[in-house]
């Protein structure tokens, strides 16, 4: 029986993929998608490697249209922004 993941396990998975998913986007080549984000927002690779403990709000929107909305907001930031509900 697989072990369930916490919330920072959660938040972890989701940051990396969403940078995975915006350092593809800037085609940056496998394993360099870190500093094509960090370059792209002009920012070290140190400084979007601890994104994977908490992507900050800031840049939250920012890279989930970078990443062309393959990682949601609700999948990086679930305690800023809820789960919308779907339309009737």
């Amino acid at each position: 029986m697989a072990k369930k993941k916490t919330i920072k396990q959660l938040w972890a998975d989701a940051a990396e993929a969403a940078i995975i998913a915006a350092g593809e986007a800037l085609k940056a080549k496998r394993g360099r998608e870190t500093s094509a984000v960090a370059r792209h927002f002009r920012l070290t690779i140190y400084a979007v490697c601890k994104w994977r403990s908490r992507i900050p709000i800031e840049r939250v929107i920012a890279l989930e249209r970078l990443g062309n909305y393959r990682v949601s907001r609700h999948q990086m930031r679930p305690d800023i922004y809820p789960k919308e509900k779907k339309a009737a």
